[in-house]
């Protein structure tokens, strides 16, 4: 079973919380029961372009990237809905850019905000932070981790660096400038390709 589909699970879970006779440990179980099919069984796709003979789908026949952004809205919106925190843990993976900025556009725009809900999520998506991208976050909301050689987690505030105003954050990212890249070795990798090879 896909991460994705595992998270909308989840998700959905949460959302009919109180229609199911469950108490909060069931709630952290993988939804592999009959609870999750009451509440996904209503969950039709259709695509446009067929007219009325468009085939239905069901969640499990959609992309990842589709069950990925559900997983992610439904508790988006309880979270803008209710005031409360989202907590996110890469929040890019099979997500396209343009709809992380909508979901980041939204927790920034006080007409939509208006209880002030917050969005904290970890990413390696750089697009977020490029000139490309439409959403403008401020320095302070942007941290980066490192691991250093111990394993402890460093963390840098993009504000604590220099300021370049004409600067291309993402690249800079990219480049190492701010820490929070992984220290590549492909050597190490080619050599271990080399020695399948050798074995084979």
């Amino acid at each position: 079973m896909s991460r994705a589909i595992q998270q909308l699970r989840r998700a959905v879970r949460e959302e009919f919380r109180d229609e199911f006779d469950t108490d909060d440990a069931d709630l952290g179980q993988d939804l592999e029961n009959d609870e999750f099919s009451q509440a996904s069984r209503y969950l039709v796709f259709t695509h446009r372009g067929n007219g009325e003979n468009s085939p239905e789908f069901s969640i499990e026949d959609e992309s990842d990237g589709t069950i990925a952004w559900l997983a992610t809205a439904v508790p988006a919106l309880e979270a803008l809905r209710g005031g409360t925190l989202l907590l996110v843990d890469e929040i890019d993976s099979s997500l396209h850019p343009h709809l992380l900025e909508v979901l980041l556009g939204a927790f920034a725009d006080p007409t939509v905000n208006t209880r002030n809900a917050q969005l904290v999520f970890t990413s390696h998506e750089s697009y977020v932070l490029s000139p490309l991208s439409e959403v403008a976050l401020d320095p302070e909301q942007i941290w980066f981790t490192d691991k250093s050689y111990d394993g402890a987690t460093e963390v840098a505030c993009l504000a604590d660096f220099p300021k370049h105003p004409d600067a291309n954050v993402a690249r800079r990212y990219l480049l190492g400038r701010y820490g929070g890249v992984p220290r590549l070795a492909p050597n190490t990798f080619a050599a271990l390709v080399g020695n399948v090879r050798n074995r084979g």
